[in-house]
């Protein structure tokens, strides 16, 4: 129930979207053998939906219940900055002036959608099925 609040969850859709999009495009024996191996695109959009459900009836109540903690809460998450075990944090205390909470919002999402660019063509195109997890990685 403690990571329905948080949206991490959210980015292992996209390992699980880069499966079904190699189960798509390649049409190979091991696939056609073991269809359970990889998700198809219908698999992921009922994970989303399954997933978006959870999350509001996780969030739904504690929103009903007491709106300003659950706002305070995200508003908390996107104003507090670099954390002690971050690289930006790192660049905060080597700096006079470290990041904004902003400007380690972006950056930190930059990052992320970098992994996933780099990532994404080897899990799709690898010659091996790759395993779930380590497309999570």
């Amino acid at each position: 129930m403690g990571a329905s609040f948080k949206l991490y969850p959210l980015f292992l859709l996209g390992a699980v979207f880069t499966l079904a999009v190699r189960r798509r495009l390649r049409r190979d024996a091991h696939l056609a053998a073991h269809p359970e191996d990889a998700p198809d695109i219908p698999s992921v959009v009922r994970l989303a939906v399954v997933y978006a459900a959870t999350w509001a009836v996780l969030n739904v109540p504690a929103m009903l219940i007491s709106w300003d903690s659950w706002v305070r809460f995200y508003g908390f998450s996107s104003e507090r900055g670099a954390g002690y075990s971050s690289v930006w944090h790192i660049w905060q205390t080597l700096s006079e002036q470290g990041p904004s909470a902003d400007t380690v919002s972006l950056l930190s999402f930059l990052v992320f959608l970098t992994a996933c660019g780099a990532s994404s063509p080897s899990g799709s195109q690898h010659p091996a099925l790759p395993a779930w997890l380590s497309c999570c990685f």
